[in-house]
């Protein structure tokens, strides 16, 4: 049961053990209670078994769409993801981004105050802000006035936070 808080299962955890090892019920009420136990358990184990499969799950916020920013990244021959590494959010998107991209994706973190520049040997260029609907206002105007990148809008849905830049 991985969704259920732990008080809950400690809760129904302690009803079964006093229904099924308690001497003032019948042995029919005692197979009722065991019969629950067991279904529980086949079910815990089947919601396990299907979550296990899936690559997201719907109260995993981190990673929801990283499937989706991944099949698009991948599509193309040489690309460049920028993403940044401030803030007070873990690099768990990232983390599990650059986990599942191909070999021939590069990943840049960058600092909003400190943009390296960016080489023209990438095919695309992607900017990744995992936490945000909107690319990072410093880092834009930071690559649009000195590398002359211009993040392309309405390219890509803004639910996966995924923006393409050209120069």
């Amino acid at each position: 049961m991985p969704i259920l808080s732990p008080t809950i299962q400690l809760a129904v955890s302690y009803l079964l053990a006093t229904q099924i090892f308690s001497t003032s019920v019948t042995i029919a009420i005692r197979k009722l209670w065991q019969l629950v136990m067991v279904t529980l358990l086949t079910l815990g184990v089947i919601s396990c078994a299907i979550i296990s499969q899936t690559q997201t799950w719907w109260y995993k916020e981190l990673n929801l769409y990283t499937p989706q920013v991944v099949g698009i990244i991948n599509q193309v021959p040489q690309p460049l993801v920028i993403t940044s590494c401030q803030g007070t959010w873990p690099l768990g998107d990232e983390l599990a981004l650059s986990h599942r991209l191909a070999p021939k994706v590069r990943l840049l973190l960058v600092n909003e105050s400190n943009v390296p520049q960016i080489p023209n040997t990438f095919s695309d260029v992607f900017f990744y802000n995992p936490y945000y609907n909107a690319p990072m206002p410093i880092l834009e105007s930071k690559l649009e006035k000195e590398q002359k990148y211009k993040i392309e809008e309405d390219v890509y849905p803004k639910k996966i936070q995924l923006w393409k830049l050209v120069k």
